[in-house]
């Protein structure tokens, strides 16, 4: 017998157990189901999870039949998914923000020019004050604020936008305040003025 008949029967007796074990546990957490020991939805959960983990059991085992190296597929495999992990990661920090901003501009809780301070949800105690100031621009990425230092000087705090929906916010209404879809909108509507200018 040919060694590559010898190989196919091994890939077939490895997807035959496979297949066999997916039916027995199957039956069995259908069984526990029926005595009422297991839930419906644990049932259907458990079953997805023994077929997931007996296809890559057995298409590990059948790439270490044909004689592939499953531990520089796994090394590979894993060097990939931290690379998206990471760029998930950047990513998810940039798109968070901009959303936030987004979000900001429908519900508009405050205006540039409204004084506004960030609380921690669970203690808004009086004696432990936040983060406090007004508003003095917004962008898709974080919000301007300007608070008073100790030597009385102005100084600007950049406040990421998805801290607004972290944290507890408390805010007085100024004059002549500005809506943050202008605020937005505006220095893109600015530069448009300045290019068709030039």
């Amino acid at each position: 017998m040919s060694q590559e008949i010898v190989t196919l029967l091994k890939l077939l007796l490895i997807v035959a157990v496979g297949i066999g074990l997916y039916m027995l546990s199957r039956r069995g957490l259908q069984s526990l189901n029926k005595r009422e020991l297991l839930s419906l939805m644990a049932t259907t959960i458990y079953t997805s999870l023994v077929k997931w983990l007996l296809i890559i059991v057995v298409v590990l085992t059948g790439l270490n039949t044909l004689g592939i190296s499953v531990i520089s597929i796994w090394a590979s495999l894993s060097a990939v998914l931290m690379l998206v992990a990471i760029g998930f990661v950047a990513v998810w920090s940039i798109l968070s923000n901009v959303s936030a901003a987004l979000l900001l501009v429908i519900s508009a809780p405050f205006r540039i020019g409204d004084e506004i301070e960030i609380l921690e949800p669970t203690t808004q105690d009086p004696e432990k004050p936040g983060l406090r100031g007004r508003i003095k621009d917004i962008s898709f990425f974080y919000t301007t604020m300007e608070q008073a230092g100790e030597d009385e000087q102005p100084r600007l705090v950049r406040v990421p936008n998805n801290l607004f929906f972290q944290k507890a916010v408390r805010c007085w209404q100024g004059e002549n305040t500005k809506g943050l879809k202008q605020a937005l909108f505006s220095s893109a509507s600015e530069k448009d003025k300045v290019e068709s200018a030039l």
